[in-house]
C-alpha cells in the first residue's frame, strides 16, 4: 500500500501534449492559465494551478491531481 500511494503522490499527473493539434469545434481555452488551448478533458486544478490532462480530481490523501499518468497508481491505491 506504501508503494502504490507514494507512486501516486510522486507521479506527475499529466500535462497537455504538445504533440495534440485542436480540432475547430473543440477548441476552448482556460481562462486562468492563458493557454492557447486545451482539450475537452482537461480542467484547472485550483491547488496545483495550473491545467492537468484528463483530470479526474485533486485528492487530499496523495496531495496531488489524479490524471491521466497517475490513475492507475490511484486506483490500486
Amino acid at each position: 500500500m506504501l508503494v502504490t500511494w507514494a507512486r501516486a503522490s510522486l507521479t506527475d499527473p499529466g500535462y497537455i501534449p504538445t504533440s495534440l493539434k485542436p480540432i475547430d469545434n473543440q477548441a476552448q481555452s482556460c481562462k486562468k492559465c492563458k493557454d492557447a488551448w486545451k482539450p475537452v478533458r482537461d480542467h484547472h486544478c485550483r491547488s496545483c494551478d495550473r491545467c492537468v490532462f484528463k483530470m479526474d480530481a485533486h485528492c487530499m490523501w496523495i496531495n496531488n491531481c489524479v490524471g491521466v499518468a497517475n490513475r492507475k497508481y490511484y486506483l490500486q491505491f
